[in-house]
């Protein structure tokens, strides 16, 4: 089989790199060998433009956000299926000083078209006691990454465009027009294979900074049904069912895919922090994000051998990353732009 691209991996990363492709109108063909407990699967999937401890507009917020509604939504309709979810993210506020800091900053223009709603102290908000009010933030929500991945792959099979066996780097053959591996030649082989990266004789030498993060899944007590994400040190997104997962930890040292007793008791001591009505906890996973030094994706040509790509290093905002820098990327490989300088891995010369 001769396609345009072969992709490694079928996480968030390559689903979203091979739709781009395809809807450019080339030809791909994914590898992927299924881990319930990859990055992808394991992330709660959250996208919201108000981040951070001190609450910043996060990084090219205007040109992510107004890009990643139509690109899900699309996507939807085209799988038919249903993984995208826009929610309101309440954020509470930790001092009356900080109340007061954001009755003005919501009217500035870099924060005005993210916030709905600035929430006075006291204001009734379920399961919570709100004592110093907070932040209602607008193009806000998550995707049921894992849902996404199953309809995409089901999809790939049906156009015989996807393997599940594991891509062994030895068998790759470079060649003076692209690439063959197995019975599959292409123009170009793209990495999208997370932190497996690390272990590429050709792209090993990114900076790849992994992180392993951890979620519990809990259920509240009672009646309590909360339909709003709250997230201040720790995030409550519910998923239906009654069922909220909640997230996440970072860990540098341990990268392994194993929950812990310790994360375990740490996101409920930060969740106990958050609302003020009894959980019980159901269920816990870990996976390991593929995150880089500078938290900034990896994107661009090998510098060696042009018929080698990646794109990587997506981190703990994929959800909102991948869909823009995919359409660039794929518009780069067709001769159409230029990469951002921040995620191109020539920056890293």
């Amino acid at each position: 089989m001769t396609v345009d691209y072969i992709i490694v991996g079928q996480g968030l990363a390559g689903t979203v790199m091979a739709r781009q492709l395809m809807r450019n109108g080339d030809s791909v063909f994914v590898f992927d060998r299924y881990g319930k407990d990859i990055s992808s699967r394991v992330a709660g999937g959250i996208f919201n433009p108000i981040t951070g401890r001190k609450m910043v507009r996060t990084w090219l917020a205007d040109e992510l956000f107004g890009y990643l509604f139509p690109f899900y939504e699309e996507l939807e309709k085209e799988l038919a299926a249903s993984f995208f979810h826009p929610k309101p993210i309440y954020r509470p506020f930790v001092s009356v000083e900080e109340y007061n800091e954001w009755t003005g900053k919501c009217s500035e223009p870099k924060f005005a078209a993210y916030v709905r709603e600035l929430v006075k102290p006291g204001t009734p908000k379920i399961g919570m006691d709100n004592v110093y009010g907070g932040l209602l933030l607008d193009r806000c929500g998550y995707v049921d990454i894992g849902e996404m991945l199953d309809v995409f792959r089901k999809y790939l099979e049906a156009e015989v465009r996807f393997s599940p066996e594991t891509f062994e780097e030895d068998k790759l053959e470079i060649t003076e027009d692209g690439v063959t591996y197995g019975d599959v030649s292409a123009r170009k082989i793209i990495y999208c294979d997370g932190y497996a990266s690390k272990n590429s004789r050709y792209f090993g030498y990114l900076p790849f900074r992994p992180v392993k993060g951890e979620l519990l899944e809990i259920k509240l007590a009672g009646e309590i049904a909360v339909e709003e994400i709250y997230n201040r040190g720790v995030f409550m997104l519910p998923v239906g069912d009654g069922t909220y997962r909640v997230g996440a930890t970072y860990d540098w040292k341990n990268l392994d895919t194993a929950p812990t007793e310790e994360k375990r008791t740490e996101l409920a001591g930060k969740l106990e922090k958050l609302i003020n009505c009894p959980f019980e906890i159901i269920g816990q996973r870990a996976g390991v994000r593929p995150a880089t030094h500078d938290r900034r994706p990896f994107v661009g040509l090998h510098p060696e051998y042009p018929q080698l790509a990646v794109f990587n290093g997506l981190g703990t905002k994929g959800v909102s990353l991948a869909p823009y820098f995919a359409e660039e990327f794929a518009g780069f490989l067709s001769g159409k732009n230029d990469i951002t300088p921040e995620v191109d891995i020539k920056r890293l010369k």
